[in-house]
């Protein structure tokens, strides 16, 4: 199976949030932690889904960051 990366982040958290969502909202996501096991302020966390999926999440996630920051 494909997956494309939609989401990355360096906030571990804000990532794991995004990726909770996402799995809410009926979709597939694997994350992936590219951070240095030293020094893990260095380094980004990249949210995966399924290629099939990654249309309807982009825009799903597009709109649920749009709003959020509208507010």
């Amino acid at each position: 199976m494909k997956w494309g990366t939609i989401f990355k982040s360096t906030d571990d958290i804000q990532a794991y949030l995004v990726a909770n969502w996402l799995r809410e909202k009926g979709f597939k996501v694997e994350v992936f932690s590219k951070k240095d096991t030293m020094f893990s302020m260095f380094g980004k966390v990249e949210l995966r889904v399924p290629a099939d999926q990654f249309a309807d999440a982009k825009e799903a996630l597009d709109s649920f960051l749009e709003k959020d920051e509208e507010e």
